[in-house]
């Protein structure tokens, strides 16, 4: 391990300077010689989590023994005994592989961690680090759930509507999916009026009552701004999208309650469907958008097919 002082000149730190440098770090970490296998440190992030450990706790051993789960502990002896064992190396590190095993807490509750580690032989060390299997695996949920929703509604984002298209249009060539382009008329007023919280709360409203109207089959998402979108992923005819349609414009224009206002706005919706209006997810996204720009056209608050000519499909 080399480290670059302020001076900029090389050194191999310390144990003392090592253990500082894992004390500070936020994963629970401990530390033992590998000569006589002796527990030596406890970082504070350790003790946050698992609490202090016994003072009778002095070995690996004995932690083994009394903090970890009796079918597990042969495995874990597997991990870390045969470098325990070794005949003395004078330099090197060995990296641990991580298992998941239990440990006890002081206060008797059972935490899964990941236990990894490494082996410092020119300091005569064993480090183990215990990652936190939970809350790695709640980081990992909400960096998918990031990644695939829109921060604002909880709706679907456009990442996780190209992921739906694909499984829709992957299951069969056959099946009939529609795609449904919504915005919001004059939904700037709302903002100018009350405010960019209040047309926050206005886009919250309008998503749950988006989700009401759809099949369970069907994804909502979000593009941005007052813009989302419908796909109707499993084969739908004409008049099952228009009793979609229709119910949509009719539970987005209820009046709603908005920091003691009351807001009523209204939706338009282009649609479009395969294979009518083309196969891949720009040409079907396009067809419906050009025919929502005509519903703006033609007086909002209704909804069209992309190929409905000049004849509004449902007047609001």
């Amino acid at each position: 391990m080399q480290m670059i002082a302020k001076n900029g000149i090389e050194h191999t730190p310390s144990l003392e300077e090592l253990l500082l440098i894992l004390d500070m770090l936020p994963i629970p970490i401990s530390c033992a010689t590998l000569s006589d296998r002796r527990i030596r440190f406890h970082n504070k992030a350790f003790t946050r989590r698992f609490g202090h450990i016994a003072d009778n706790i002095t070995t690996i051993d004995d932690f083994i023994r009394s903090y970890t789960q009796e079918m597990q502990r042969g495995e874990i002896e597997r991990l870390w005994s045969s470098l325990w064992n070794d005949a003395p190396v004078e330099s090197g590190v060995e990296i641990i592989a991580e298992t998941e095993i239990d440990i006890k807490s002081v206060n008797d509750t059972v935490i899964t961690v990941a236990l990894g580690g490494m082996i410092l032989h020119a300091k005569d060390l064993s480090i183990a680090f215990f990652d936190d299997m939970p809350a790695r695996d709640q980081m990992q949920k909400s960096i998918l759930r990031h990644a695939y929703e829109d921060f604002l509604t909880g709706l679907a984002n456009r990442r996780k509507l190209m992921m739906h298209w694909d499984q829709a249009r992957g299951s069969t060539r056959e099946a009939k999916v529609a795609f449904l382009m919504l915005d919001l008329d004059r939904f700037k007023h709302v903002n100018d009026q009350l405010g960019h919280d209040a047309g926050d709360e206005v886009l919250r409203v309008v998503a749950k009552r988006l989700l009401s109207c759809v099949r369970e089959s069907d994804l909502v998402c979000r593009f941005g701004g007052d813009e989302f979108g419908i796909l109707l992923a499993e084969s739908v005819d004409d008049a099952q999208v228009g009793h979609i349609c229709d119910r949509v414009l009719e539970v987005v224009k209820a009046p709603m309650l908005i920091g003691g206002s009351e807001v009523c706005i209204s939706t338009s919706i282009g649609a479009s469907r395969v294979p009518d209006h083309g196969d891949t997810f720009d040409e079907i996204f396009k067809a419906a958008d050009e025919a929502l720009y005509l519903c703006k056209l033609k007086g909002r608050g209704c909804w069209r097919w992309a190929d409905a000519g000049e004849n509004l499909a449902a007047e609001g």
